[in-house]
């Protein structure tokens, strides 16, 4: 419905549009058009294979009692991810443009700043959700619903995982390189499934989900990455690997100071869920002050920042 509302609004709106005659496409663009279409059709089962499996595989395995506590955690990473993929979704066109007017050291440096809002917004989003989502869940609907410690931990570490891949796949929907790769998210789904089957039947949830970090581990994480940075960047993939690393170093710091912290006080969980988000985005925004101060990513995210509507009227932001 909505298409077709837009369709019609659109010939009302541009009338103009249709006053032209139509011209047959070269035959080398159709070629270029299904090539593409294909690519991404199979890209999007892999996907459906790889994040559909894993309930299938809990429910045989541990049974469906657990199966629905885990639906909850589920739930609320997926409510999380959405949320930011919308930011993220938005600046799709944007990117195209930008890949199409500008040489190739403004693409580096386009990529590198939207790297980085993809570090801030999920890195901190893993943290916060790992720390906070079984003290949220036990004032929610009980404690009898709340899964080990290192459920949610391996839940954040795929979260991070996929969160970390949305700049280069929004270079590579804006390379057109949708061929590249089209038989690896298949390749991710098969190694899930095999994964899956004997890790499940080994350690239950925490061996299932485990699996799928592992098969994206072994494929798209570092093919989408190596794709873009080789043929449409032309950087050495190790550089991003550093800066990775980097972010890791960050998030592992911040991880070991949080829980080092919440191993000494005993609050109530709703003070608790509080006091771990304010510790986790001060601290996290100081380490990256520190090892990155002289970034010109962060240099350009702080600019970014600055000449959003709402944030010009702030003052002490602006002399930042």
């Amino acid at each position: 419905m909505a298409n077709i509302y837009i369709s019609a609004l659109v010939d009302k709106k541009y009338p103009f549009l249709k006053q032209y005659a139509k011209m047959p496409l070269d035959l080398q663009v159709k070629k270029n058009i299904v090539k593409n279409v294909k690519a991404a059709f199979l890209t999007k089962i892999g996907g459906v294979l790889v994040n559909a499996t894993d309930n299938i595989f809990i429910s045989m395995f541990v049974g469906l009692a657990l199966l629905g506590k885990y639906s909850n955690y589920v739930l609320l990473f997926s409510l999380a991810s959405g949320f930011l993929m919308i930011i993220f979704a938005s600046i799709k066109s944007s990117v195209a443009h930008f890949v199409i007017n500008e040489n190739l050291e403004r693409q580096r440096e386009m990529f590198k700043t939207i790297n980085f809002f993809n570090f801030i917004c999920f890195g901190l989003a893993s943290l916060i959700i790992y720390f906070c989502i079984n003290d949220f869940i036990e004032i929610w609907i009980g404690k009898s619903y709340v899964l080990a410690w290192h459920i949610p931990l391996i839940l954040a570490v795929n979260f991070f995982l996929v969160g970390m891949q949305n700049g280069f796949w929004t270079f590579k929907v804006a390379y057109g390189y949708f061929r590249f790769g089209k038989y690896m998210v298949l390749g991710t789904a098969a190694i899930n499934l095999v994964l899956s089957y004997f890790l499940g039947k080994q350690f239950g949830i925490a061996g299932i989900i485990t699996a799928t970090a592992i098969a994206r581990l072994l494929t798209n994480f570092w093919y989408d990455p190596y794709i873009v940075l080789k043929k449409g960047l032309k950087q050495n993939p190790i550089d991003y690997l550093k800066r990775f690393s980097l972010y890791l170093l960050i998030l592992s710091i911040t991880a070991a100071v949080t829980h080092f912290f919440f191993t000494k006080i005993h609050v109530q969980l709703i003070i608790q869920i509080f006091l771990k988000v304010l510790i986790i985005i001060p601290f996290s925004f100081l380490l990256i002050y520190l090892f990155m101060g002289k970034s010109t990513e962060l240099h350009n995210a702080i600019n970014i920042i600055r000449s959003l509507p709402l944030i010009k009227k702030v003052k002490w932001i602006q002399k930042i």
